[in-house]
């Protein structure tokens, strides 16, 4: 069993943006093997245990591409959360981002976690489908290590999209963290402008 204080900083950010935002849903866009959704699910669990709060972690991926050599399958993730003993809070969605986040009502969940695919394409379009459906927090992964990744958040932030959620720029080493009034710094640190 996986204990908190062994969680990786990212790992750890995470359990704790859950654990003081308490969201009763939570999407997390590109699953990959699980470490993640482990972080969440986790703070889920203890949200629930300890506040009463009940809360469920949509994981979509598609599993289409490889992730550590195990393409097409999200069965390591699922026996890291088994393993752990948090499966339960957890729903895994087969689905494209895009299609998933797409069908999202606006403001309908409460925090979202983006680190699907990591092109400027894409990380913009998902990022912006967060903006439009997220409540109350948005994280974005990977924003200074792969430029790509940069150069959407730079992007989005130029446009300034209406966002009623904060939002939380989570690179791989350190974090930014603003409002949607401050993304405009966040970003622009992010891409060392």
């Amino acid at each position: 069993m996986t204990a908190i204080k062994d969680l990786h900083e990212e790992k750890l950010f995470l359990y704790t943006m859950v654990r003081l935002y308490k969201p009763e849903t939570v999407v997390e866009v590109g699953v990959s093997q699980g470490k993640s959704a482990l972080a969440i699910a986790m703070a889920l669990r203890d949200n629930h245990q300890k506040d009463k709060v009940p809360g469920r972690l949509k994981a979509v991926d598609d599993w289409s591409r490889a992730h550590g050599g195990k393409a097409g399958s999200k069965k390591p993730a699922f026996e890291l959360l088994r393993k752990d003993d948090v499966a339960r809070y957890v729903d895994f969605i087969s689905s494209d981002s895009q299609a998933f986040l797409r069908g999202l009502g606006t403001h309908s969940i409460d925090m979202i976690h983006v680190d699907a695919d990591h092109s400027l394409e894409m990380a913009y379009a998902d990022t912006f489908e967060a903006m439009r459906a997220a409540k109350k927090l948005v994280l974005v992964h990977d924003t200074t290590n792969l430029p790509k990744v940069t150069e959407a958040m730079v992007l989005i932030n130029n446009q300034m999209f209406p966002c009623s959620a904060n939002i939380f720029i989570t690179p791989m080493r350190g974090y930014w963290i603003g409002s949607p009034s401050a993304f405009n710094v966040a970003a622009s640190i992010g891409a060392g402008i």
